[in-house]
């Protein structure tokens, strides 16, 4: 991950190198792309969860996006 302190607001740009071991993070992206319904689950998930800590939130996170690449042949 890559961070700036340019936004008054966090940002963070997250490359992935064409074959690596995380092409689970391309896929994830293509698959909300084409699946508004699951863009908008996505972002309801990340607004319903603005009460909990990092490690709360990046488990509950990581749950769903699991059960989305389970349930899209992953």
């Amino acid at each position: 991950m890559l961070y700036t302190e340019k936004y008054n607001h966090d940002v963070a740009i997250q490359l992935v190198v064409n074959g690596s071991e995380f092409k689970d993070f391309i896929r994830f992206r293509d698959i909300l792309r084409s699946d508004e319904r699951l863009l908008r689950e996505y972002n309801e998930l990340k607004l319903s969860s603005s009460d909990l800590n990092e490690d709360e939130y990046r488990e509950k996170k990581s749950k769903w996006v699991q059960g989305i690449l389970m349930n899209r042949g992953g």
